[in-house]
């Protein structure tokens, strides 16, 4: 179910949602940039159907079971996924928020607060920490994921489909779903060969 609400966030979390002011529909109320923003997201997310988003599940292309389904679809997906959430937050960093009567919320932007918080008052919990500590720590505790979330084995799998057929990655959720489409039926196709 969760990646399901990630396309669907990608879907919802283009230009058009990020910048609302492309939106003649929503801009049309006299609205401020906050109001359409909230209104847009509102609006997206109570119609899924509008945005031309479909659950894969209801139509046969997605089995949380099948093992190659589900590193195929984070596969076809979660760069351009990636992508979206790094615009929105982009976004929402530069964004300015009004002054409130709550003292947990404090005007400005974002990213001034959490750069420069002396600017308000507040005290900078920043933590200096030595380099050599950081890289032991890294090489201790964290490991680097793939970047498009699938194993490696998928990964090469795929990417040597792609080459033979010559496909590309997406760059957009239809693209990702006809690539979704098109390499399970190749590895379909290469399974009952042998």
């Amino acid at each position: 179910m969760a990646f399901v609400y990630l396309v669907f966030f990608a879907l919802i979390c283009s230009a058009t949602a990020v910048m609302p002011n492309y939106s003649p529909a929503i801009q049309a109320d006299g609205l401020s940039r906050d109001e359409m923003i909230e209104k847009y997201f509102y609006l997206g997310l109570s119609n899924a159907e509008i945005l031309g988003f479909i659950d894969f599940r209801d139509v046969g292309l997605f089995d949380d079971d099948d093992v190659i389904q589900r590193e195929c679809i984070k596969f076809c997906f979660m760069e351009i996924i990636q992508i979206e959430l790094h615009k929105v937050a982009r976004n929402w960093n530069i964004h300015r928020i009004r002054p409130s009567n709550n003292a947990e919320s404090p005007p400005g932007r974002p990213d001034v607060l959490y750069f420069n918080p002396e600017t308000l008052g507040s005290q900078d919990y920043l933590i200096p920490v030595d380099i050599d500590e950081r890289e032991i720590a890294e090489e201790m505790c964290c490991t680097q994921p793939s970047p498009r979330g699938c194993s490696d084995e998928f990964n090469a799998l795929a990417e040597m489909i792609m080459e033979d057929e010559g496909l590309q990655m997406p760059t957009n959720a239809n693209e990702g779903k006809n690539l979704y489409i098109s390499l399970l039926r190749l590895i379909e196709e290469t399974e009952n060969d042998e």
